[in-house]
């Protein structure tokens, strides 16, 4: 498989866009203007809809899904319901945006391999054990991903037109469009 790397990569977002996982932040800028929902498990996070990706309730239906740096936190046999639910709130068509760790190449050390967007420095064990605290458990890594691993996920998932690329180093995004219509 082949995978791009984009520094600076754009994408302008349109229609009604479920930020899973947003814990407060608001989406990237490059996503452009769009009608934003927020949802986290976090209330303190002050998202528009509070609750587990696991069982979203009657949310409605979105265009797209935007998660970034969210899969990760859930156990390998809990990602097919994570994705089914995907599945059921996204329209017809809909698209899906994941954004995960990339875990080639990244050893378990305390070294500081980058500076995450919101200006923390990011360790190697960081990347793959997460950043639990007794306050926020659910921040644990629990599974991994390379760019092969994110492609085969979204594939197995039912999600076609399928890209993963690099938009900047340690991390990847893949992106997929369910076709429910026939």
């Amino acid at each position: 498989m082949e995978v791009k790397t984009r520094i600076g990569y754009k994408m302008a977002l349109k229609g009604r866009v479920l930020h899973v996982g947003s814990g407060g932040a608001d989406l990237p800028e490059w996503c452009g203007k769009c009608d934003e929902v927020k949802l986290d498990i976090n209330p303190r996070s002050n998202p528009d809809i509070v609750a587990d990706i696991l069982d979203m309730g009657e949310i409605g239906k979105f265009d797209i899904i935007f998660s970034a740096h969210v899969i990760e936190h859930f156990y390998e046999h809990d990602l097919p319901k994570v994705f089914s639910e995907f599945r059921r709130v996204l329209n017809d068509d809909g698209v899906v945006i994941i954004c995960v760790p990339d875990l080639t190449d990244v050893r378990p050390t305390e070294e500081v391999i980058y500076t995450s967007y919101f200006g923390v420095p990011v360790t190697g064990l960081m990347m793959i054990y997460g950043m639990p605290s007794k306050e926020a458990p659910y921040m644990a890594h629990h599974t991994g991903f390379n760019p092969d691993r994110l492609e085969r996920l979204l594939i197995a998932e039912g999600f076609k037109d399928i890209s993963v690329v690099v938009p900047m180093p340690y991390n990847l995004m893949g992106v997929g469009r369910i076709c429910k219509s026939t």
